[in-house]
């Protein structure tokens, strides 16, 4: 190839690298002008737990039983409910509960490894 065949090969290369480094940049649309991104800042978010730790049908009636965690130990409470509501609606009761008051479920596991009963663990933002 001669001389004049590399040039135009050279300035055709140069002529498409040019056009695609402009089309590569972000075009900002009339009227608007192009910010830097704003750093973000990490959020640090404070959650507090509880668990359903037991739930069942005595004598009394139907209850459920929840510990609220704190840094002195378990809080206890019960919610108690009428005799004819099964086991199962009373746990589903208990959920429908937190959740009602911004309890998020996430987890289920052992409780108390002695008796091997199951929690149900919660979760939500420190109020």
């Amino acid at each position: 190839m001669n001389r004049n065949a590399y040039m135009f090969y050279f300035l055709c290369i140069l002529a498409i690298g040019l056009i695609g480094f402009t089309y590569s940049q972000p075009i900002a649309l009339a009227g608007q002008t192009q910010q830097p991104a704003q750093e973000t800042k990490a959020v640090t978010t404070n959650w507090e737990y509880c668990a359903i730790t037991n739930y069942g049908t005595t004598s009394e009636g139907t209850r459920v039983d929840i510990c609220y965690f704190s840094p002195s130990g378990c809080r206890p409470d019960r919610l108690e409910l009428a005799n004819s509501i099964k086991k199962a609606d009373a746990l589903a009761i208990a959920i429908a509960k937190l959740g009602t008051d911004g309890w998020e479920l996430v987890g289920m596991g052992p409780f108390e490894l002695a008796t091997a009963s199951t929690g149900f663990y919660f979760k939500r933002p420190k109020r």
